[in-house]
């Protein structure tokens, strides 16, 4: 895979296995306990699904921060 960039740089088979050892810990029954003790859901998805919320939720907050005119100092 050499020369196989992806992902901000990173090479696609670390990205892949980094995605992969994350949703087995966030598949574990006491980690996600653990997570919902705080009321949080944890749900693992693929390097392009969080980018494409990534890319939404930059537009959204976007809109919504250029609507109400906050400005940085």
């Amino acid at each position: 895979m050499a020369g196989d960039r992806r992902a901000g740089g990173y090479i696609a088979a670390i990205v892949a296995r980094l995605n992969r050892e994350v949703g087995a810990v966030l598949a574990d029954p006491d980690v996600r306990a653990a997570f919902a003790k705080h009321g949080v859901e944890p749900e693992a998805s693929s390097p392009a699904a969080l980018g494409a919320r990534i890319r939404t939720d930059v537009e959204k907050w976007r809109d919504v921060i250029t609507s109400v005119g906050i400005r940085e100092n």
